[in-house]
């Protein structure tokens, strides 16, 4: 998973679940909940992307600053977004 603030200084959370996508909103909020708890922080989206398109170096490391560029810029093949208000 890639944690980053967006722009506006929210929080985003992004991973690629292995998980059948009718459990996607159940997870988002139980991710929510949890940062929030642990981090004392609330994030503002919950992202899910295709698994296997997170951005990674070639050693396997994910490339957190291309994660929050894309995302910025519409370029990470989205299966599931939570916004919280």
């Amino acid at each position: 998973a890639v944690v980053f603030l967006r722009h506006d200084g929210q929080l985003v959370v992004v991973g690629e679940p292995s998980t059948e996508a009718s459990l996607l909103p159940s997870m988002a909020v139980r991710i929510k909940a949890t940062v929030a708890r642990v981090g004392g922080v609330s994030p503002a989206e919950v992202v899910f992307l295709s698994h296997g398109t997170l951005p990674k170096t070639s050693s396997g490391k994910v490339q957190r600053w291309r994660v929050a560029q894309q995302m910025a810029e519409g370029d990470l093949s989205v299966d599931y977004r939570m916004v919280f208000r």
